[in-house]
């Protein structure tokens, strides 16, 4: 990753199996995810249709 910016699910400082998550991040990633599938509810899609993938 060399300092890239990356939005993970368990977003870390560093990579290391002793190292906490980075809560700022990770509430800020939060933030976008529902704000794009409230963006998709209030345009008439369900719900249960709505899925979410990363590559």
């Amino acid at each position: 990753m060399k300092g890239g910016i990356s939005n993970v699910w368990f977003d870390r400082v560093r990579i290391s199996n002793d190292c906490p998550e980075h809560l700022e991040s990770i509430d800020a990633m939060c933030q976008v995810l529902t704000e794009l599938i409230d963006d998709e509810v209030n345009s008439g899609i369900k719900k249960n249709r709505i899925l979410i993938a990363s590559w």
